[in-house]
């Protein structure tokens, strides 16, 4: 909406042949609805560029009014020019897994203060506790209920572990690197600010044992560390993204800083739990985690 894609206020229409009308039941949310569910259907709208374009024209605007600035249509051109290029190399290109990690950056670096106060509120309360249903819907299972009708096919399943992975490498490298970076001052006072007792105490809850139980799950495979490299797991030079000496010398630095900063929170946090209600908290969360841990090696 603030960039001009959307009119204000948002129009709908049910038909080419209906005219456009302002709906309360029509607003952002459904919109978005409509669009991821378009992108999901469209071939190609998850990895390729040039699918927006048909999503958009295609399956959006005939029932939103919707518009594409003039800027908009030279960013576009040059990301299909860049994409076709791209795939050229490497079929198996998908633009949006590479710009994740930059776009997540981004989002967890603001540079105004509104945009500061936006993001502490969605990660915090005002008195520094963890905004747990937004903490479950970013780390959580997205959803029960197709489980419960009937199984996804593997090839839906196999696409849904790769777009699940993409997500949570460019989270973590996202992270990683702003930890050690200038600009990942606002994410590392709002870790450090975070009120860590109460977020072992969500741990330690129903629903966080649920959580707590799919980590060691993740990070095991059978009873053995996932973290242990096997033989031939390592990328190979043929498949891997040829990368500079400096970059290489500055993700070095990254990890360098990245180690220090993480002492330093860690170190901050253990010093919260000095007193009653931290003992109390930090011996529930051992409590659980020896227990999910026996539960799960029992196997």
């Amino acid at each position: 909406v603030d960039v001009g894609f959307v009119s204000k206020p948002i129009m709908h229409r049910f038909g080419l042949d209906d005219t456009w009308t302002v709906d309360p039941k029509f607003g952002l949310p459904q919109l978005a609805e409509d669009l991821a569910i378009a992108m999901e259907t469209t071939e190609g709208g998850k990895a390729r560029f040039g699918s927006l374009a048909t999503v958009l024209n295609k399956k959006i605007s005939p029932y939103w009014l919707v518009y594409t600035p003039p800027y908009v249509l030279l960013l576009v051109r040059t990301f299909l020019t860049l994409e076709g290029v791209a795939a050229k190399v490497d079929p198996t290109f998908n633009i949006y897994e590479m710009a994740m990690p930059w776009a997540i950056r981004r989002s967890l670096s603001p540079s105004t203060q509104k945009g500061m106060d936006a993001f502490r509120s969605t990660v915090m309360t005002p008195d520094n506790r963890v905004q747990w249903s937004r903490f479950l819907e970013l780390v959580g299972p997205k959803s029960t209920e197709r489980s419960k009708d009937v199984a996804a096919p593997s090839d839906e399943i196999h696409k849904a572990s790769g777009q699940s992975k993409a997500q949570k490498d460019a989270m973590k490298a996202a992270v990683g690197s702003l930890l050690g970076s200038p600009k990942g001052r606002v994410l590392r006072r709002t870790l450090r600010d975070l009120d860590s007792t109460d977020l072992l105490d969500r741990l330690s809850s129903k629903s966080g044992r649920h959580l707590l139980q799919n980590a060691v799950l993740v990070a095991t495979k059978n009873g053995n560390p996932n973290w242990v490299k096997k033989p031939g797991e390592e990328p190979s030079l043929a498949t891997a993204r040829p990368v500079s000496e400096e970059f290489i010398k500055m993700k070095e630095r990254e990890r360098k800083w990245r180690r220090k900063v993480g002492k330093i929170l860690l170190w901050a946090h253990v010093k919260k739990q000095i007193g009653l209600r931290g003992l109390r908290s930090c011996t529930i969360f051992s409590l659980v985690m020896l227990r999910i841990a026996v539960s799960v090696f029992t196997r």
